[in-house]
């Protein structure tokens, strides 16, 4: 069902109910069960509506960090292709020998204890006590693989690896703008597109969601109304609602409350600007309902 006859859809629904006589509850929750599907479709294409309007946010994102995102990403991919090979060198440091039979990471060790800054910290920790010679001593270690790290490894694939990568991320972020621009020309037209739709559902639905308490207005509590009666749960609107809060609280027991939270308030944020306009209108249901 596209929009377009989706909001025919409702519309047209909506109509067929017309006039809204509510003399008895029989008639109260036969119209509940009536804006079951009307209700969802019109939640359905609010939804739309958003994950167009989250895609053009994204979208948006991504073009204002157009200038950056090169950078960042060629940073990125350098550390991250410099961490194998830096794992491999130091396994091939431990392998290699000169023609003195000699391992060349024992080189590199002999090399370190040169550093004045190696030697300075370990004889003033040394000085200190036994704990002072195990800091030392792991000092020690962890300096010498920065130093043998950064100069030997990191900085000649740094050297290498960055124009590279910072090439690979240009070109990846041109095509994830031109993607944000293309997403956002498709979608721009399409939230003015469900915009007007909406508009064309709630002005049908405004009328018999007048009889709905403002905050079940919505199709999984009309559906629970409905049933409830229809099962004999429950005999009045207001032990429909009654009891459908002891449901939704038994469910944020079972379920966990943080998720069912969740899932409530994105519906209601959605529903929210529109509940507002019915509120808006009730007051122009009110000299509807005197003609009947």
């Amino acid at each position: 069902m596209d929009s377009i006859s989706k909001s025919s859809y409702v519309v047209t629904e909506i109509r067929r109910l017309s006039p809204f006589i509510i003399n008895s509850d029989d008639d109260l929750f036969r119209l509940f069960s009536n804006l079951i599907q009307p209700m969802r479709v019109f939640e359905e294409t609010i939804e739309r509506k958003k994950d167009a309007e989250d895609a053009i946010y994204a979208s948006k994102n991504v073009i204002s960090s157009a200038l950056v995102m090169p950078l960042i990403r060629a940073i990125m991919y350098t550390i991250f292709a410099a961490i194998p090979f830096l794992i491999l060198w130091y396994i091939l440091v431990n392998q290699i020998r000169n023609d003195e039979d000699i391992k060349l990471f024992i080189i590199y060790v002999e090399w370190a204890e040169n550093l004045r800054l190696i030697t300075g910290i370990e004889n003033w920790l040394t000085g200190l006590n036994e704990a002072g010679f195990l800091a030392a001593f792991i000092l020690t270690i962890l300096y010498f693989l920065l130093v043998t790290a950064l100069i030997f490894v990191f900085i000649p694939i740094v050297i290498v690896l960055l124009p590279l990568a910072f090439v690979v991320g240009t070109i990846t972020t041109i095509i994830d703008v031109i993607k944000g621009k293309a997403t956002i020309a498709k979608n721009a037209p399409l939230i003015s597109y469900l915009e007007n739709d909406t508009n064309e559902m709630l002005d049908a639905l405004v009328l018999p969601l007048s009889f709905v308490p403002p905050d079940y207005r919505y199709s999984d509590a009309l559906r629970f109304f409905f049933s409830s009666y229809s099962n004999s749960k429950v005999a009045t609107l207001k032990e429909a609602v009654h009891l459908y809060d002891d449901y939704l609280h038994k469910q944020r027991l079972e379920e966990g409350q943080e998720r069912l939270l969740q899932s409530q308030q994105v519906l209601l944020r959605d529903l929210s600007e529109q509940n507002k306009r019915l509120i808006e209108l009730d007051r122009k249901v009110s000299k509807v309902k005197r003609r009947w």
